[in-house]
């Protein structure tokens, strides 16, 4: 695990520590892609092999894993507040 400082949403915007973030996700019962409704501040940035850069946020950003705290950072969409 190698922590890095910035990473690229879905959307190539700019992501770093201390920005926020909401998660788009695939709905289990619609199997549509959903924009989340949970915005999460970012608390740290690393990357991890194939799964490319994860970002570790306060919240669980999508509602089907809420546990979850960690997803990719293509998988995000920057928000600004």
């Amino acid at each position: 695990m190698r922590i890095v400082k910035t990473a690229i949403d879905s959307y190539q915007n700019t992501i770093g520590v201390g920005n926020y973030v909401r998660g788009i996700y695939i709905d289990q019962d619609t199997k549509e892609v959903v924009r989340g409704t949970i915005v999460s501040k970012v608390i740290r940035i690393h990357h991890q092999g194939r799964d490319g850069t994860i970002l570790t946020t306060e919240e669980g950003l999508n509602p089907n894993y809420p546990n979850h705290k960690s997803e990719r950072a293509k998988n995000c969409r920057k928000v600004l507040l």
